[in-house]
């Protein structure tokens, strides 16, 4: 397909969002891609000893691949549910819009991670910036503290890739399996060939998914995806 087809732009070339020598931060979204309808993605590369600061999707589901090293992802959903787990090459998490998550780059080398997000034009909010927003009044009476124990709380920006102060923990129980974590790649591909095979990510194998859903699929030269049509869903590759 032609790069100048409406329906193809390049998700590793595109300008980044953020970038350091922390990392960076990539997205195609409704701006970068006008056709985008209810989808967009994003794509995370973690230096070592590097984490993605805390923050939450507040209009999207999100659906992410770990495609090179291991992260460790901790997140606090509704009800105050907390989970923590290590995520690897080839494997998935998800991560429900409201639930506050980061994750941090476990390995010696850069971390990848791709991300597909229910919403052409994701918002999401950065907990630094959120409690920058509150005066230290609000904060006070938030935590029953005198507004004075918060002179000294700075307000920069948020950075989205800070540096870890130090070496990570990482609980033996965080390696465990976990309802928001899947195997992808050790799945048994359900659709196997000679010249391919489809590795699926979906309601029926994970039950977490509500409305995302990805297949890993692998084509060999001798091999080509048959013409086919979704009639409620879109798709990005």
């Amino acid at each position: 397909m032609s790069p100048t087809s409406p329906h193809w732009v390049s998700l590793a070339k595109i300008p980044p969002l953020f970038e350091s020598d922390l990392g960076s931060v990539q997205a195609v979204d409704r701006q970068a891609l006008p056709l985008l309808n209810g989808l967009s993605i994003k794509r995370v590369v973690l230096a070592p000893n590097t984490l993605r600061e805390p923050q939450w999707n507040v209009n999207a589901n999100q659906l992410a691949y770990v495609v090179r090293g291991e992260v460790l992802v901790s997140m606090l959903g509704s009800g105050n549910q907390f989970s923590s787990f290590v995520a690897g090459e080839g494997q998935m998490y998800h991560v429900e819009s409201g639930s506050v998550y980061h994750i941090e780059n476990l390995a010696a080398t850069e971390a990848e991670v791709i991300i597909a997000l229910r919403s052409e034009q994701p918002q999401h909010f950065s907990l630094r910036d959120s409690f920058s927003a509150m005066t230290d009044s609000v904060l006070g009476n938030t935590y029953d503290l005198p507004s004075s124990a918060f002179d000294a709380f700075a307000r920069p920006d948020a950075q989205q890739i800070l540096p870890r102060q130090a070496n990570s923990s990482v609980n033996p129980t965080d390696r465990f399996p976990n309802a928001h974590l899947f195997d992808v790649e050790g799945q048994h591909p359900p659709t196997a060939y000679d010249y391919g095979s489809a590795r699926l990510a979906r309601k029926q194998f994970w039950a977490a998914l509500e409305d995302l859903s990805m297949y890993s699929l692998r084509i060999k030269e001798n091999g080509m995806r048959d013409a086919h049509w979704h009639p409620v869903t879109a798709e990005m590759g």
